[in-house]
């Protein structure tokens, strides 16, 4: 008899975990969620750790969607993952990942080329939340009013990654690390890929304390011909990294790299990406044997304005 309550004790226990994990799980759906019609602009059903909760647009080749408001990867819920591929293009106001305190560790890749997402408020990557991340890769497009990456006190650990040439974010201003104090944010640029801020002024590009715009082989364009001046506050502050073998280094007045493209065919045939005629083109030299050549140029573009002030004289 001893042994048959045991045994009964032992059941009923298992019985109640199981009851207990089954609803603890009930409000997060990990796995796929929904697909191209059945998108919604609130993207919040939650997962787990290498179990989100999937959303995917594209599933139709080219498939084409328009979401009327604010659309929200993760409102209260962590692990949301939205996906647009096979040239998928969306339509929306603000986009926001994680919306809430605590509605961490959602993502949104943008993937394939002709695949597009348009914005017209901001792009806010962690409003309250952290360790939030969007990648653009393999020749697809971001366009938003602007970017904002740890948008409140509480937010950090929130990155934007660009990869691949072809692959490109436009917008008119960038805030990394929006609020003041928080920290651990990144925008990085690889292999190719671009940033492009439309706004010529100096209030364009903001880059809070320990948050860094970093270079991995990709460029930053910014609109009109811009000299070394610009960036001064950038490097002295350290917000600017470039990649060096497995590390990231400081980037320095020797590593920064300058080119305006006059036209869109120079842009193209230096660099091999259409549509910077009007941009000054900012990238990192890791290699010593480049400093020769940025001195070069800088000394060409220095000698290119007192020309034409000499001119306008």
């Amino acid at each position: 008899m001893k042994t048959f309550h045991r045994h009964y004790l032992s059941l009923s226990r298992f019985a109640l975990a199981a009851l207990l994990i089954a609803a603890a799980g009930s409000t997060l759906h990990a796995g796929l969620v929904a697909t191209d019609g059945s998108v919604t602009r609130s993207m919040d059903a939650g997962g787990t750790d290498g179990n989100p909760a999937e959303y995917i647009l594209g599933i139709t080749q080219g498939y084409s969607k328009t979401l009327t408001g604010n659309t929200i990867v993760g409102e209260n819920n962590p692990y949301n993952s939205l996906t647009l591929q096979s040239g998928a293009m969306i339509n929306s106001g603000p986009v926001t990942l994680g919306w809430s305190a605590g509605s961490d560790y959602n993502t949104v890749t943008v993937t394939g080329a002709s695949s597009w997402a348009f914005s017209d408020g901001s792009l806010n990557l962690g409003n309250a939340a952290s360790h939030n991340r969007m990648t653009v890769e393999d020749g697809s497009t971001i366009e938003s009013f602007d970017i904002r990456i740890n948008v409140s006190s509480t937010a950090s650990d929130n990155h934007l990654t660009i990869n691949g040439l072809g692959s490109q974010a436009t917008t008119t201003r960038i805030y990394l690390g929006m609020e003041a104090g928080t920290t651990g944010s990144s925008i990085t640029l690889e292999n190719g890929g671009l940033l492009k801020l439309t706004e010529s002024g100096v209030w364009g590009l903001s880059v809070g304390e320990e948050n860094y715009l970093k270079f991995d082989g990709g460029y930053f364009a910014w609109a009109g011909e811009k000299d070394a001046s610009w960036f001064g506050s950038f490097l002295d502050s350290g917000s600017f990294l470039y990649k060096m073998g497995n590390e990231w280094m400081t980037v320095d007045s020797a590593h920064l790299a300058l080119r305006y493209f006059a036209t869109d065919a120079d842009g193209l045939a230096a660099i091999g990406i259409d549509g910077l005629g009007g941009y000054t083109v900012i990238d990192a030299i890791p290699e010593p044997g480049s400093f020769a050549l940025l001195g070069v140029a800088a000394a060409g573009l220095a000698l290119r304005r007192r020309f034409k002030g000499g001119k306008a004289a």
